[in-house]
């Protein structure tokens, strides 16, 4: 140990337990951190989806369709997208709609989509909780 060290303090047992102090508090924050996401954010990995049970073509720009919505049992807004298509499956239309659910698991809809050539199904492409 030279002067300086001895002047202002420094020795290893205190670098050794600087680094051991910092080690654990590392260990407790990550594993706080895990916890908190398993445990206090459930619902945003539950998994929503929504599929076309029946549709009409009311005209040649529009049509109408019935949807079934799986929720997972959450309570909240799920944001959805719809595409109209086709019968090549070329995208024709386009809609974002929100449906509400309050613990469900399973609930049915009804959307309209403007078109902008005659369609001939109706995909819901993606949802997540709003």
């Amino acid at each position: 140990m030279t002067d300086l060290d001895a002047r202002y303090g420094r020795n290893k047992r205190n670098s050794r337990r600087n680094v051991i102090t910092l080690a654990v508090s590392l260990a407790v924050v990550f594993f706080g951190w895990a916890l908190s996401v398993n445990f206090f954010t459930p619902a945003e990995h539950a998994s929503f989806s929504g599929d076309s049970i029946a549709y009409s073509q009311h005209t040649d720009t529009r049509i109408v369709a019935k949807l079934k919505m799986s929720g997972g049992g959450v309570t909240g807004v799920i944001h959805c997208t719809a595409k109209a298509l086709d019968d090549s499956y070329a995208i024709v239309g386009f809609k974002e709609f929100d449906t509400r659910f309050a613990g469900e698991q399973e609930k049915s809809t009804q959307i309209e989509i403007n078109t902008v050539a005659k369609a001939s199904s109706v995909v819901v492409e993606s949802c997540s909780l709003k």
